[in-house]
């Protein structure tokens, strides 16, 4: 087992940390941004003279192991199999299978969830994912945005002294206003920080509530933030989540899941794993024009009121009737 600050010291020091050819990252949350982040940063390196990323939602599993069994002119690549976790149940089983039974030139690294790495582990090099990012992790992690090492030092000093912990993806957007900001970061994380972080996890703590219709839930969290925000802005926010809600439905009953990744942008990571399932299109097309109506009333002086109005039909349901 390798921890994330083992595994990324290795990459900071351009060196292979393991002779395995199969990298699995494991853990209870998939964060997005850091991969993207890692993967963009290894390509730069050039650790490996080829890092491709080839996505299980746009190739079928004969592509994929036509392409990790060749190699270009003798040379080992880095392919990140991207979305292994939404395959089906036999196809994911064949897979970590044949790619226990893998002997080419090349490395395969690829994301699983937690519950299903057992009888892996003799075959793969497990990389944990933690939860949480702490103090130390943090710090290793920014030389990979910042090679000042004084002012990364300031930077995650400014950090730790309101936070204890950041998710990983949290970890993410901060370092990317250091590599933006430069030294005027600190100065804006010190001021900006509570709000950033607060804000950011209230609005998917908020909409993960909503999609759940978990009223009471959405209720005491809209009590905390709510009010910082106009009606209008509310409006806005809850009229694209539905936009993407429903066309992430759509594209998952059609079985086009790039499509669906894509429009689930922004929405709880829970709705395209299963929480699609229970919306029609009929409901969000009708909450949909809901909105559409409510925004021409709050823009000429309807009473407050209306918006919490509309949570109320939406958790009793009335959108579910055609017509409403």
């Amino acid at each position: 087992m390798i921890d994330l600050h083992t595994f990324l010291t290795s990459v900071q020091k351009k060196r292979h940390l393991t002779n395995k050819r199969l990298l699995l990252f494991h853990g209870t949350v998939y964060p997005g941004s850091f991969f993207s982040y890692l993967i963009h940063y290894l390509r730069q390196q050039q650790l490996w003279p080829l890092v491709e990323m080839l996505d299980l939602n746009d190739i079928g599993l004969d592509k994929l192991f036509a392409k990790i069994e060749t190699s270009f002119l003798g040379m080992s690549g880095l392919y990140w199999v991207k979305n292994v976790d939404q395959l089906k149940s036999k196809d994911r089983i064949f897979l970590l299978k044949y790619l226990s039974e893998y002997a080419g030139n090349n490395t395969i690294a690829l994301w699983i969830g937690k519950n299903s790495i057992s009888g892996l582990k003799d075959k793969f090099a497990l990389v944990q994912i933690p939860d949480w990012c702490d103090q130390r992790l943090f710090t290793l992690w920014s030389q990979f945005f910042c090679t000042e090492s004084r002012l990364c030092k300031k930077f995650v000093e400014v950090i730790f002294k309101k936070q204890r912990r950041l998710s990983l993806d949290e970890a993410c957007l901060l370092l990317h206003y250091l590599d933006i900001l430069g030294s005027v970061a600190i100065e804006f994380v010190d001021q900006q920080l509570d709000d950033l972080l607060s804000t950011q996890r209230s609005f998917f703590a908020l909409s993960e509530h909503f999609f759940c219709k978990n009223a009471t839930s959405f209720y005491q969290e809209r009590l905390r933030i709510g009010q910082k925000y106009p009606d209008l802005f509310w409006l806005s926010f809850w009229t694209e989540q539905i936009w993407r809600a429903y066309y992430s439905v759509l594209f998952m009953k059609r079985k086009q899941f790039a499509l669906a990744k894509k429009a689930a942008y922004c929405l709880p990571f829970s709705f395209l794993q299963n929480r699609w399932q229970t919306y029609s299109l009929t409901e969000l097309r009708n909450v949909y024009q809901y909105l559409y109506s409510l925004d021409f009333k709050l823009k000429n002086g309807a009473a407050k009121g209306e918006l919490d109005l509309f949570y109320t039909r939406f958790f009793l349901k009335r959108f579910s009737k055609i017509g409403l």
